[in-house]
């Protein structure tokens, strides 16, 4: 069976444009747990936001133009870690980005550990809200297999005989 023609510049379907960018963003790794600095997380997969713009100084002894650089934060991969190795600069950084007013959960950037709190939290109460739905013999029956058990050791079965 021949392949269609492709004409160059004409998308596919929209329905496999739509499974290919789910795939895509499926496989995005996650970050790295364990790198030092701050950990930061955008709602979009390209952020950046500029901390300082220091003006360019004249050098009035040689007359050269001394540029200034500026501070900033780049999310890549809708993450950013503030791992500076100035400690002034990692302390003004992350000051800059948490009183932005675009920082806090719902909006456009937010720390990571407050999105692992509020995702902890909200663990806990679908779990209690379980535990409060179950009856009352399955409940006692599952906190039963919870609590300790009256041996010193586990008993592990015998291996089979070869």
């Amino acid at each position: 069976m021949s392949q269609p023609e492709m004409v160059i510049g004409q998308r596919g379907p929209r329905s496999e444009r739509i499974e290919s960018m789910r795939t895509s963003a499926d496989a995005v790794a996650p970050p790295k747990e364990g790198r030092p600095g701050t950990h930061y997380v955008s709602a979009y997969r390209r952020y950046r936001i500029q901390v300082t713009s220091p003006a360019d100084v004249l050098d009035p002894a040689t007359g050269r133009i001394v540029r200034g650089r500026p501070i900033v934060a780049q999310f890549e991969d809708w993450n950013y870690w503030n791992d500076a190795k100035d400690p002034g600069v990692k302390r003004l950084t992350d000051e800059a980005l948490q009183s932005n007013p675009r920082c806090g959960l719902q909006s456009d950037f937010w720390l990571a550990s407050e999105q692992k709190e509020k995702a902890q939290a909200k663990r806990l109460a679908d779990a209690r809200r379980t535990l409060h739905a179950l009856p009352p013999e399955v409940l006692a029956e599952f906190v039963a297999e919870l609590s300790l058990g009256q041996d010193a050791d586990h008993k592990l079965p015998t291996p089979p005989a070869k």
